[in-house]
């Protein structure tokens, strides 16, 4: 992952003084790190998905007309 390997560069770079204390610290990722975190998670959980289609055709299907609570998820 991108992320990860920007962030292991940053924190290399700090310098750690004795008896000091942190007030603030942040750390800017570009969106395209962003975009690809997201774009990893979807491929996973898609991924996850089929194993589980493949594994028990019938996982998460209602039977008949029972009709659920919630709405079906886009």
């Amino acid at each position: 992952m991108r992320i990860v390997s920007h962030c292991v560069v940053v924190y290399t770079r700090l310098e750690i003084w004795q008896d000091y204390q942190t007030m603030k610290m942040w750390l800017e990722v570009p969106i395209s790190s962003v975009a690809g975190v997201l774009d990893q998670v979807r491929s996973r959980a898609l991924t996850f998905a089929r194993e589980i289609e493949e594994e028990n055709p019938a996982a998460g299907e209602t039977k008949g007309d029972q009709a659920t609570s919630a709405p079906p998820v886009p």
